[in-house]
């Protein structure tokens, strides 16, 4: 699928010629150099980048692919003519970039490269590959239709695209490119709130698609993260306007439901933080009951496929609804004061709604470990991961010092070897690395991992996940994981 982009004059030879030929060998260039090309014509990402001449082979050594055809692009004009009821506050809190984006024929021919990665390599990381095709399919088509209109969305799209080159090859222009492109965005959106406008339905999902990437980067990439929770903020004012204060009560199409769970998913790391470290000022959502009540019934609501298991109907939770805020709660006590009657009876609820999913998961862990061959979904088994964690955590809770580190267990604990089978049966499981669901639960079940060789397991297991996602939020799990286990005594 090619990327749609705004076309411009200067882009008028790329996007009205005609079919292209490309090679499996790559460019000439990168085959001196013995390097990965992308195959991107004119110029691939790593000659574009490395400011090489990309040599391509004659036409006669190509391999003919011309059932394919480019459209021509038209850019449309964002026409308003009433006032916006309430603006949105986005402060970017970044340099700003040295980098040009004039409209050059290698910057137009690198963004095109650049989109073109995003949608081939970036959009599937987004997306639960449980659930149900469509929710891929119509979201990517919203997406790219959108980036015609909104030159926020366009270049908020281009800034993760970039970040994720850099992160999978540590290629420095890559980075520059994605502030570059973050800046842009921000510029962009400002502007687009800031002008008059009718109450556009189109527009509102415009801008919290450009929210919801600007806040994306913050997770793929550097020097963002701490932009994350003001463009959440403003994801949840755009959602409560869009959805929580409508008259009637919406249900969400499929593309919408991708936007909403990822505010939903976003929210929740944001508000359970690093383990290791409490947040910044500023830097940790607090925890709104009524936020959590508002999006659990539009969910409810919003069953595109009924009759489906849940997951199919879910393009990002994936787990269930309920476990995320059982997290929440966890966290919540996590930081309280345990000598109140309220933080004992609030310990006892916990336990009483992990105690079905600890039945559950356990029949699922006694068939695998006995080596039955069903084979369980990504989606199931990271549930499992969720509902070991939960129920670890809480068993720490009584016991444990106000905003301690979670200590290991022992090392036979039951929930821990259900854990390590998980983790040993999807040990290079390509899915498996590239699912975002596993990220959170493997993260917290690091710190009860108490021998080298368990370390080990789950080290391996970010290790993969980061090689196959290349997101620096599995790169800051990580790192606080290794802090922790560092200060451990031999």
């Amino acid at each position: 699928m090619l990327i749609r982009i705004p076309s411009s004059p200067s882009m008028s030879a790329f996007s009205k010629r005609g079919p292209t030929l490309r090679t499996k060998s790559g460019c000439l260039t990168c085959r001196q150099r013995r390097k990965k090309c992308d195959e991107a014509h004119p110029a691939c990402v790593r000659c574009i980048s490395a400011q090489r001449d990309c040599i391509w082979p004659s036409s006669a050594q190509l391999k003919d692919r011309r059932n394919l055809t480019r459209r021509t692009l038209e850019s449309t004009l964002i026409e308003n003519d009433n006032r916006e009821d309430e603006a949105i506050e986005l402060i970017p809190r970044i340099a700003r970039s040295e980098v040009d984006l004039s409209n050059t024929v290698s910057e137009e021919c690198l963004q095109m490269v650049v989109g073109r990665h995003f949608i081939e390599h970036c959009y599937s990381l987004l997306i639960n590959s449980d659930s149900h095709p469509s929710f891929h399919d119509d979201w990517s088509a919203n997406i790219q239709d959108s980036m015609l209109a909104c030159t926020s969305l366009y270049y908020s799209v281009l800034a993760n695209s970039a970040s994720h080159l850099f992160i999978s090859d540590r290629t420095t222009q890559m980075e520059q490119r994605a502030l570059a492109y973050y800046s842009h965005s921000l510029r962009d959106l400002n502007q687009i709130i800031a002008l008059p406008c009718r109450d556009d339905p189109n527009r509102r999902n415009d801008i919290l698609t450009s929210v919801v990437f600007l806040y994306l980067n913050g997770c793929m990439g550097h020097g963002t993260y701490d932009d994350i929770p003001v463009h959440l903020s403003a994801a949840i004012r755009l959602l409560d306007q869009q959805f929580f204060q409508a008259d009637s009560a919406p249900t969400l199409m499929p593309s919408q439901l991708v936007t909403v769970e990822s505010v939903i998913y976003q929210v929740f790391l944001v508000r359970m933080g690093l383990w290791s470290k409490p947040p910044e000022e500023g830097q940790r959502l607090e925890f709104d009951p009524m936020f959590w009540l508002n999006c659990e019934a539009l969910l409810l609501r919003s069953t595109p496929f009924p009759g489906s298991p849940r997951t199919w109907n879910s393009p990002v939770l994936g787990v269930e609804f309920e476990l995320y805020k059982v997290f929440l709660m966890i966290r919540k006590l996590w930081d309280s004061d345990r000598s109140t009657v309220d933080f004992k009876r609030a310990v006892h609820q916990l336990k009483t709604k992990i105690t079905p999913w600890e039945l559950t998961v356990g029949m699922q862990g006694k068939h695998c470990i006995e080596g039955d061959t069903e084979i369980l979904s990504v989606t199931q088994d990271a549930t499992a991961l969720f509902v070991i964690g939960a129920s670890l955590l809480v068993s720490q809770l009584p016991g444990s010092i106000k905003g301690a580190i979670p200590l290991p267990f022992v090392i036979d604990d039951s929930r821990l070897l259900q854990a390590k089978s998980i983790l040993k049966r999807r040990a290079g499981d390509q899915r498996w690395g590239r699912s975002h669901l596993p990220n959170y639960p493997l993260y917290v079940l690091g710190f009860f991992m108490r021998s080298d060789e368990d370390i080990a397991l789950v080290r391996r297991d970010m290790q993969q996940r980061l090689q196959q996602m290349a997101w620096s939020m599995i790169d800051r799990f990580w790192r606080d994981l290794e802090s922790v286990w560092s200060t451990r005594p031999k």
